[in-house]
């Protein structure tokens, strides 16, 4: 409805009392039903800037490990969408830094968001002039990059504030007890094996075969309780010819260990599994 939803409604009610007056109760219904619907939308989403202003507001809410981004897409004044993440914060960084990467991940790509003449954030990249210009280049057309300061606007921007740091609390509490299950799955492998600790690492194997030709073996591997797909190999089995998968699996395990042993006396710590 490109934002004129009171164009529309006022439409439907004019349909729906005409359907009254000729005494379609049923088609009238259901355009009283599309009414209420419309209304309750337009409660939803409703104005939150004036002058049917467009911006995107980002906010960043972090700690020590980890940062969490929101976004609120506003258009003609409304907000019209909302997204967010959480990355890891492998270095040191400042807020300013943040922003910038947000910005490049927001409106860097070929299918990324257009960029609006507004772009409201907590802090301004350093220095801020090649991103302003970076974002121009975007657009078509000049962008103000700026940090809110009063009315609407920082009202806003402070709720988005919120939702970064909700998002960012309710990501650590997931990861918490992520990790509390993992650590109670472990324990429990470690316990059902009689093992003095629990297993940091896990791989499994299985032998596969084309009715007794083409076999394989697979490896998986877990760490700390999570799939390691980077560490995922197949093996070819060369010893012998023919279907023997407790002779296939012998030679599998013998081939990981020998080349463990090896590594781990040319490096002197255990390494990785190789084909």
């Amino acid at each position: 409805m490109a934002g004129r939803t009171g164009t529309y409604l006022r439409r439907l009610e004019s349909r729906m009392t005409e359907a009254a007056e000729e005494m379609e109760y049923e088609r009238a219904a259901r355009l009283r039903d599309d009414i209420g619907a419309l209304k309750k939308a337009m409660e939803k989403n409703a104005v939150v800037l004036a002058d049917a202003t467009d911006a995107d507001l980002i906010a960043v809410a972090e700690d020590e490990l980890e940062a969490a981004v929101q976004i609120f897409h506003v258009r003609g004044g409304r907000v019209r969408g909302q997204r967010g993440w959480v990355t890891d914060k492998v270095e040191e960084v400042t807020t300013g830094a943040l922003v910038e990467h947000a910005l490049q991940q927001l409106y860097g790509e070929e299918s990324g968001d257009a960029v609006p003449k507004e772009v409201l954030v907590p802090a301004l990249p350093e220095p801020v002039e090649p991103v302003q210009e970076w974002l121009a280049g975007r657009r078509g057309a000049n962008v103000s990059l700026r940090v809110p300061q009063r009315g609407d606007k920082k009202a806003l921007m402070e709720t988005v504030q919120r939702n970064a740091l909700q998002a960012l609390a309710l990501h650590k509490t997931k990861r918490a007890s992520d990790l509390t299950t993992r650590s109670r799955a472990l324990e429990e492998i470690a316990e059902a094996l009689d093992l003095d600790s629990a297993p940091l690492r896990i791989e499994c194997y299985d032998i596969s075969h084309l009715q007794g030709d083409d076999v394989v073996a697979s490896m998986v591997v877990f760490e700390d309780g999570l799939q390691r797909k980077s560490e995922y190999r197949r093996f070819q089995i060369k010893g012998f010819a023919g279907q023997d998968d407790v002779r296939s699996m012998h030679e599998v395990i013998s081939r990981r260990f020998r080349r463990y042993l090896a590594e781990k006396e040319r490096t002197g710590s255990g390494p990785t599994a190789r084909r």
